[in-house]
């Protein structure tokens, strides 16, 4: 298994990187592949420590936040680089329309909240559904800084140089560690 999450990774960059296929020049078609990393490096992470198969939601709830993060950055590119310069950086971002990419990151948001619902009432991890308004809240907040400042949409962790963020984070992610310890 940890083999095969290995080799899932291989294929998944050379989709990505590697003519004829390069994927990453096709627009919301790289970001959704790009992102399949974050459930591909779960799964190596989660091998190492000798688990079976991840629930399914799990994985598709991180796939779909990871991607909700990337596009989050591609609306970034778009809105404040050139347009000379953000086709020299990312060849997709020619391709993209700014609304497109601010309606593709709703469409990841409202996925990662589903599976995240799913995985929270399938295995009765209801915990996690008190953590949800916190996380949408997060969200929200994401969508409208990603339109309004490129820094922070390009690199998300300046979140946490608030104060205000920083306690907030800390809250949610005890929140959620406690929904995984048996109480």
């Amino acid at each position: 298994r940890f083999n095969t999450a290995l080799l899932l990774l291989l294929v998944q960059g050379t989709l990505y990187n590697i003519k004829p296929f390069r994927l990453k020049n096709i627009p919301y078609v790289d970001s959704t592949l790009e992102s399949t990393n974050n459930p591909i490096r779960f799964l190596i992470g989660w091998y190492v420590l000798g688990n079976s198969f991840p629930p399914l939601s799990m994985l598709l709830s991180w796939w779909a936040f990871g991607n909700f993060l990337m596009v989050g950055k591609r609306v970034a590119e778009k809105k404040f680089l050139t347009r000379e310069q953000a086709e020299a950086y990312r060849l997709s971002l020619k391709k993209y329309s700014l609304n497109g990419l601010i309606a593709f990151m709703i469409v990841n948001a409202a996925a990662f909240l589903s599976t995240y619902v799913w995985f929270a009432v399938g295995y009765r991890k209801y915990v996690l559904l008190y953590v949800l308004p916190g996380i949408i809240m997060y969200l929200i907040i994401f969508i409208y800084i990603s339109i309004r400042k490129r820094d922070t949409a390009e690199e998300p962790e300046k979140l946490l140089r608030n104060p205000f963020f920083a306690v907030f984070t800390l809250v949610l992610v005890v929140l959620i560690i406690l929904a995984f310890l048996p109480l």
